[in-house]
């Protein structure tokens, strides 16, 4: 959403008075929001311009990855940190579908994805490490500390345990 200061300038460029409180301009601003998108849309379908995700939303101050890891002689030895090495399944990984999915699996609501994933992951892990006599999936939390902060860190510290399932052979 844009700031208030720039809703004003953009208001008053429309030739919208503003001589209204705020709970006034807001209702104005809407209105000629709404109508803008009500002009483009036609367009937008014909040349699949659309724009469905909030591109502009307050961003969350956390974050969290996906790790798998496979037990071996009773040591877990990781095989996928997201966003990180080491690269097994890189590629199915690194795929925007992928992406998409493992924000619903890092997330809390869709349970009966994480449900789904776990057994297909295993299966494939289990067969990558034949080895292994358990495979255990994670998803770790970050809270995004202040630029500055993370400047000297460099790096974000995910240790805050969200959830684990673990899968034994």
């Amino acid at each position: 959403m844009l700031g208030y200061a720039a809703m004003i300038i953009l208001l008053a460029a429309a030739g919208v008075p503003l001589d209204k409180d705020a709970t006034g301009l807001k209702g104005e601003w809407n209105d000629f929001r709404f109508s803008l998108r009500d002009t483009f849309r036609p367009a937008q379908r014909t040349l699949g311009i659309s724009q469905r995700w909030k591109m502009f939303r307050k961003v969350s101050r956390n974050t969290g990855r996906i790790e798998i890891a496979v037990q071996i002689d009773g040591r877990w030895e990781d095989i996928f940190v997201e966003r990180q090495e080491p690269d097994w399944r890189r590629g199915t990984f690194e795929h925007h579908r992928w992406r998409e999915f493992a924000n619903h699996l890092r997330g809390e609501k869709k349970r009966d994805q994480w449900k789904l994933y776990v057994p297909w992951a295993s299966e494939r892990a289990f067969a990558d490490h034949p080895e292994a006599t358990a495979v255990r999936f994670r998803v770790m939390g970050a809270r995004i500390p202040k630029p500055e902060t993370l400047a000297d860190r460099g790096a974000l510290r995910f240790d805050a345990f969200r959830k684990e399932t673990i899968v034994e052979r």
